[in-house]
């Protein structure tokens, strides 16, 4: 395998200064991560409610069903980001780089005894499909992100045009996703200081949006704060309406709701493991959780209401709906470099591992080593998601592709760190269990659950087809740098 184990995949971390280390660059980090670490998870609360009933279960909610999918929204966003990632994943790093690589890494460098050539390859192609997976979901986030954010703007009341609403906001769409893979090369670090702002923002009002709604109705708030007590999901899995096979089928719409956590750990080597945390604690989190509850607030208020009411928008006082349709387009539209920015640094990563061919990997800051550009990378990606705006045109159309690769990638990660918690921390067989049965339960529940959409067309198919062709290509190239260098060996 290529690469010194030794050393960051991605280039020598910069050593800062003191000054570089105080809290004038910790603060500049922590901006920057919120500005493109957190906005797919941060505009997940758009689509979440809406999606779990009109996508997922087609029903009507009563007061308990909400009460249930909101318990199983923050417990989800609790066990999965921060005991999960947080708590964990982010634990494991090589040389303060994250993702599947830096795993696998850990892995092959940390391990007392050196692992057999089947323990190797094995480990190593998990690895690659880990990596495959993001790469897929990096292709349809954008796409997503962009069609769903534009999807707002009231095209259908302006004058007849000569082509549909759908087809200009495709163009739109295509338009947008252009700018957005064009100043790329800029790095992580500007594009963070730019969106960062808005991010902040974009939370801060989301957070007030939901205190709005629960001090609005205490009585409907202090139901919906039932769903803070585990007991709520057991009622909602093996009591209520939906118990049972309908209330696991919902978990396909629930995970909409930590998509973008995988970002967090790939993400590392462009802001580090410390700024991430504290963003997502201080600010993402606290916001999340209040603008969920607000939600499930508005909607056991005005039950009778949801067929004509959108989950997000009809809690935003009329006086305020277009500036907050305007910031949540432009949120939307940021969502997207979380997975752009992990795009890059994997592929960074592949790189120094032989597993990609030869690629120019720029280092777009001389502070941290780990924000890289990837020309080669950035224009394949930005083609492909041009094509699939192009070709699906809605979210409707594309919103069976969301939650496979994601859900995918999260499994891939809870089995190579169970061989880091293993053979690298060397944890006894009962603490291992106790420590990995739970990740791995839940990850195979939402997992499982996204598979239903595989029968809902092509859409289901893209991201299973894009991270199989990654995969492979990876794979056979991996092989074939293998057979060259046995072949030199024995000339």
């Amino acid at each position: 395998m290529g690469g010194d184990l030794a050393e960051p995949l991605v280039g020598r971390r910069f050593s800062p200064s003191k000054r570089q280390r105080g809290v004038g660059h910790f603060a500049v980090l922590t901006l920057g991560a919120t500005g493109v670490v957190f906005g797919d998870i941060g505009t997940s609360p758009l689509y979440v409610f809406q999606s779990i009933y009109n996508e997922q279960l087609h029903a009507q909610p009563s007061e308990a069903d909400i009460v249930g999918t909101f318990a199983c929204i923050f417990w989800a966003m609790s066990f999965i980001v921060c005991v999960k990632y947080v708590g964990i994943v982010m634990r494991v790093n090589h040389h303060g780089e994250g993702g599947t690589f830096a795993l696998l890494q850990t892995i092959l460098s940390g391990s007392p005894t050196p692992l057999g050539p089947r323990a190797k390859a094995t480990v190593t192609f998990v690895a690659m499909l880990g990596c495959s997976l993001l790469l897929g979901d990096g292709a349809i986030t954008p796409a997503m992100s962009v069609l769903g954010a534009l999807e707002g703007l009231p095209l259908e009341s302006l004058p007849r045009m000569p082509i549909s609403p759908e087809a200009v906001r495709t163009l739109i769409a295509a338009l947008v996703i252009v700018g957005i893979f064009s100043v790329q090369r800029h790095g992580s670090r500007v594009i963070g200081l730019v969106a960062g702002p808005v991010m902040v923002l974009w939370f801060l009002t989301i957070g007030g949006l939901g205190v709005r709604s629960i001090t609005l109705h205490p009585a409907a708030a202090a139901r919906v704060a039932e769903g803070f007590h585990p007991r709520a999901l057991y009622t909602f899995f093996a009591v209520g309406r939906y118990r049972g096979v309908d209330a696991w089928r919902s978990l396909g719409g629930v995970v909409l709701c930590v998509t973008g956590a995988e970002a967090l750990y790939a993400d590392m080597a462009h802001f580090g493991a410390a700024p991430i945390t504290a963003t997502w604690l201080a600010l993402v989190y606290p916001s999340l959780v209040i603008q969920y509850a607000g939600q499930a607030t508005h909607l056991i208020a005005h039950a009778s209401e949801w067929a004509e009411t959108h989950p997000f928008y009809s809690a935003v006082p009329s006086t305020l709906q277009w500036p907050v349709l305007g910031l949540a387009t432009l949120a939307a539209c940021i969502a997207s470099q979380a997975l752009i920015s992990g795009v890059f640094t994997l592929l960074a990563q592949a790189h120094a591992l032989e597993f990609i061919p030869r690629i120019r990997v720029l280092h777009t800051s001389e502070k941290e080593k780990g924000q890289v550009y990837i020309p080669e990378a950035g224009r394949l990606l930005g083609l492909v998601c041009v094509t699939l705006v192009l070709a699906f045109r809605s979210t409707d159309r594309l919103s069976a592709a969301y939650g496979i690769a994601v859900t995918g990638d999260a499994l891939v990660t809870t089995c190579l760190l169970s061989v880091v918690v293993w053979r690298v921390w060397g944890w006894r067989l009962l603490p291992w269990a106790v420590l990995l049965a739970p990740l791995c339960c839940v990850d195979v529940l939402f997992w499982t659950s996204n598979l239903v959409k595989l029968g809902t067309g092509v859409g289901g198919w893209m991201p299973v087809l894009l991270a199989a062709s990654a995969c492979l290509a990876m794979h056979t190239h991996y092989w074939g740098r293998l057979r060259e260098k046995k072949g030199l060996a024995r000339a």
